[in-house]
């Protein structure tokens, strides 16, 4: 029964890596890492400080790597926010 534990969270950490490296592939993608002090954003150029262990997936800081098992993973892309679309403005009630 321990086995199949051990396989499911093997498969799970395999899952989590690959789905982080296909994000990072992207130019626009983003990795957004929340542990329950800091909060770290990594980006296209950052992929190779990924890599997945027995132990799981790990982020290299610094010289050290740390296991992400437990820490939130939040995946997206990168929106530019001077890109927004102009949009025609209506003027309020209350201006009126």
């Amino acid at each position: 029964m321990a086995n199949n534990n051990t396989k499911k969270a093997d498969k799970e950490q395999t899952e989590l890596f690959e789905l982080i490296t296909k994000t990072l592939e992207d130019v626009d993608g983003v990795v957004q890492i929340t542990t329950y002090l800091k909060s770290t954003v990594y980006t296209h150029k950052h992929r190779a400080m990924f890599v997945l262990r027995a132990s799981g997936v790990h982020v290299q800081r610094g010289r050290n790597w740390d296991c992400i098992k437990y820490s939130g993973i939040r995946t997206g892309r990168y929106v530019d926010p001077s890109a927004k679309k102009a949009t025609k403005r209506t003027p309020s009630m209350a201006a009126m």
